[in-house]
């Protein structure tokens, strides 16, 4: 999940310490030695259009899907313990009492997984509610680490942090990337801009304009 246009600045730049220009951004001054101020910030794109918006069928399956770790897990754990129940339970009536504990391991799993699955599609319905119907507003990106709470064969996504005004109030969203480290850090910069769509009943949810990757 990419920010569109979420690009460090190439364009011209001057040392505040001597006037020294330069075509584009680096980070000091080869004349005077002195730091340069940081890039500007980009443009965040062209303003989200009126809703309700259509929003790509890739991107709802990505949502729901393959983007999802709670759904991806989920559904894992609720496919193993259907199929270990049904001969758990068979094994206990057949084999009798002293079995049926041993079945109680796959209604657990389906149970996790179901909970895990649960939680995933609200995540994905509460988004795609906020990039469908939600108000428009311009926000700024607060923070960016790599969140350890997650992990899909061993890797970690980045949590992008972005803040924004909405009904009087400041309020923080907080969005995932699978991206590569190098391209995360180099492509996404604390301070630049981006559109924010929140939801006018519940200002606390929101979704980034177009989503990130």
């Amino acid at each position: 999940m990419l920010f569109s246009g979420a690009r460090l600045s190439s364009s011209p730049i001057t040392c505040t310490w001597c006037g020294t220009h330069y075509p584009r951004h680096q980070r000091n001054c080869t004349n005077c030695g002195g730091p340069l101020p940081g890039p500007t910030p980009p443009d965040p794109g062209p303003e989200p259009p009126p809703p309700p918006r259509e929003i790509p069928g890739a991107y709802v399956r990505r949502l729901y899907l393959t983007g999802n770790v709670p759904s991806i897990i989920g559904g894992a754990f609720l496919l193993v313990g259907i199929g270990v129940t049904i001969p758990l339970v068979w094994m206990a009536l057949s084999l009798g009492p002293e079995v049926a504990l041993v079945g109680v391991a796959g209604p657990i799993f389906a149970l996790v997984g179901g909970v895990l699955l649960a939680v995933g599609v609200r995540r994905a319905r509460r988004q795609l509610h906020a990039l469908r119907d939600g108000v428009a507003v311009r926000g700024e990106i607060v923070d960016l680490y790599q969140d350890t709470s997650e992990s899909i064969n061993g890797r970690h996504p980045w949590a992008v942090v972005y803040a924004y005004e909405a009904g009087g109030r400041m309020h923080e969203g907080t969005v995932t990337s699978w991206g590569r480290a190098g391209a995360v850090t180099a492509l996404y910069a604390v301070g630049s801009p981006v559109h924010v769509l929140y939801v006018r009943e519940r200002p606390e949810r929101s979704a980034l304009y177009p989503p990130i990757r």
